[in-house]
């Protein structure tokens, strides 16, 4: 938890990050119990020294000058000063001790048993230590570890790929993760002279790449990464995903998260891991080999067949259904032109009354039905609906939208059924003679 008056404001974060940084933290709390004696001690044995050497002080201010560079790393913080408490179990970092007071909304006159290192007030329902700088360098260093490792996590989920390293930029107002400040700059053009501030968190810099492009980059805190991964990246992905998927499949996953293997290089768009597990015809033995595996697995169905497993990263996997409707719209419009001898700019496949039949948009479906185009608009695969229409004999209209695929075996059914009658027709009629 950190507090920065008037500088920085983290509300909003995602129960999911937090409930990450406070079980990384409970490590941090558990040690702190373990060295509270022997940190109290420490301290009262400085306070009786007459006299400051100044390697002392050096070494007073390197240390603060680390814990000032792992909260900016961290949390995006530029502090002046730095205070940490630990309230009720939770660390918070201030700037100044008042800042923790409007935080927590206590009475002022806590401060005055907190203000040493190692000082602690108690109250009913409020418990409050100040920590030492051990304390505090040592929640620090575990805070950023874990952001780190999580960020490489997601990272991971993403790409298929682990960072070794992570540096975290918001380009134009866009996230971007990777290992050094070099590989991100080389990448994106950015000029030699932009590239010094940028090493630090908070710094904003504008400038003009080689090919003219305005272009503005500045360094975040990880937690702010985090922020957004959970909170806007993710969400947006799965989303896309799931759209991609019903369009192209007809499946509707309900779960809010997805996950994307290629088994036997066929992409598999499920719930959850286990999902794919129990998709396949695997042994006990096999299955736990496959849960066990990380990046890929290889193995035997029950039927001796060999199974390949491999997890792909959610970026890929939206490449590769966008690939996929797109291969499968134009395969569609070629085969429409085929049986029907019409040139389609878009594709939207419906079942009307049972019958497979073809639109450039919901909004001309609607107009050639003679259907409220709202309604159409919305439909996704899957959805069904019946309507008194004007369009078709009889006046009831069952309308289904149905995927891509579905819509291929369908025109491709009605394609071979055509070829085969062509064939006999053309047996039936020598050649020169008409029908």
């Amino acid at each position: 938890m950190v507090n920065k008056k008037g500088k920085l404001n983290k509300s909003g974060m995602s129960e999911f990050s937090k409930a990450y940084t406070s079980r990384a933290l409970k490590s941090v709390i558990t040690h702190n119990t373990k060295t509270k004696a022997a940190t109290s001690e420490s301290e009262e044995k400085s306070e009786k020294l007459p006299t400051v050497i100044p390697s002392q002080v050096d070494s007073l201010t390197e240390r603060l000058e680390r814990i000032k560079g792992l909260l900016n790393e961290c949390y995006g913080c530029q502090f002046e000063e730095v205070y940490a408490y630990e309230v009720n179990g939770a660390l918070c970092f201030v700037e100044y001790p008042e800042d923790m007071i409007e935080q927590f909304e206590m009475p002022e006159e806590i401060l005055a048993d907190l203000k040493d290192m190692g000082d602690e007030y108690t109250s009913e329902d409020l418990t409050v230590r100040r920590l030492g700088l051990d304390e505090i360098e040592q929640a620090l260093e575990e805070e950023l570890m874990s952001q780190k490792q999580l960020i490489k996590a997601m990272s991971r989920e993403l790409r298929g790929t682990e960072l070794k390293e992570v540096y975290a930029y918001k380009v134009n107002d866009v996230l971007c993760l990777d290992e050094n400040l070099e590989t991100m700059a080389n990448q994106l053009g950015i000029p030699q002279q932009m590239r010094a501030g940028l090493k630090d968190v908070g710094y904003l810099c504008n400038g003009t790449t080689p090919t003219g492009e305005e272009i503005t980059v500045g360094r975040i805190g990880l937690e702010e990464a985090i922020g957004e991964l959970v909170e806007q990246i993710f969400p947006s992905l799965w989303s896309s995903i799931k759209e991609l998927e019903n369009e192209l499949s007809g499946i509707s996953l309900q779960s809010e998260e997805v996950y994307a293997y290629q088994v036997n290089d066929v992409l598999r768009i499920v719930e959850s891991p286990e999902a794919v597990v129990q998709s396949l015809d695997l042994s006990e033995s096999e299955q736990a080999a496959l849960k066990d595996a990380d990046d890929e697995y290889h193995g035997i169905d029950i039927k001796g067949k060999d199974v390949t497993v491999k997890r792909v990263g959610l970026y890929d996997a939206v490449e590769q259904l966008a690939e996929q409707i797109l291969s499968q719209r134009q395969l569609i419009k070629e085969m429409a032109m085929e049986h029907h001898g019409t040139e389609l700019k878009e594709v939207y496949p419906y079942q009307i009354n049972g019958e497979l039949l073809l639109a450039e948009s919901p909004e001309a479906m609607a107009n050639r039905l003679g259907l409220p185009e709202e309604e159409l608009a919305e439909m996704r695969v899957g959805d069904k609906g019946k309507y008194d229409g004007e369009a078709i004999e009889g006046g009831q209209i069952e309308i289904e939208r149905i995927s891509l695929n579905k819509a291929v075996e369908e025109l491709q059914a009605k394609l071979d059924a055509t070829r085969r009658y062509s064939g006999e027709g053309r047996a039936r009629y020598p050649k020169g003679t008409r029908r």
